[in-house]
């Protein structure tokens, strides 16, 4: 009896955690399609020679976005680095670099042995042609923009523009 009993809670258990995981991946898949599959938002390193060039001989810090062709996880993860991009506008640069083909071929086995990648997506920050952070997966505007904040500071801040007529201003 306490045998049976024991086993339903294991296979419980196993339900959970697989209708857990199951979800999660149907969680990526969706916001990878709402955050836009139509188009590829950050500037493309295509090679080892512009890589060297745009990222390891760069003045500026370089978030480089390492993804794989196809991949509904890479996709909200550039959306999230092309709007970071636009606040770090002149201060910082970021690409985007194919890593992976969509049959998981290396296009590049010497940037992928050099800098140890090996999941994707993983955003790598580059000062002075240096790793100095890495995420994988990573979806939170905040983490890129400390990171920046550091080596640059914080953008600039705008006051909000009143959408409607300010009645001293109509002469109301």
């Amino acid at each position: 009896m306490m045998n049976r009993n024991a086993n339903r809670t294991r296979r419980a258990g196993l339900t959970r955690r697989l209708s857990t995981l199951v979800a999660m991946i149907g969680g990526v898949l969706f916001a990878g399609t709402l955050a836009g599959c139509q188009e590829k938002k950050l500037v493309e390193i295509k090679g080892e020679a512009e890589f060297q060039r745009l990222v390891l001989e760069s003045k500026q810090p370089v978030i480089v976005d390492f993804s794989k062709d196809n991949c509904p996880t890479c996709v909200p993860v550039e959306s999230v680095l092309f709007e970071v991009s636009k606040e770090y506008e002149g201060r910082a640069k970021f690409y985007r670099f194919m890593l992976l083909d969509r049959f998981f071929r290396h296009y590049s086995p010497a940037i992928s042995d050099a800098f140890g990648l090996q999941y994707v997506p993983t955003a790598v920050l580059f000062v002075n042609g240096e790793e100095k952070q890495r995420w994988s997966s990573n979806i939170f505007h905040d983490t890129y923009r400390n990171a920046l904040d550091e080596l640059v500071g914080a953008p600039p801040q705008t006051k909000p523009q009143p959408t409607w007529p300010l009645a001293s201003s109509t002469g109301q």
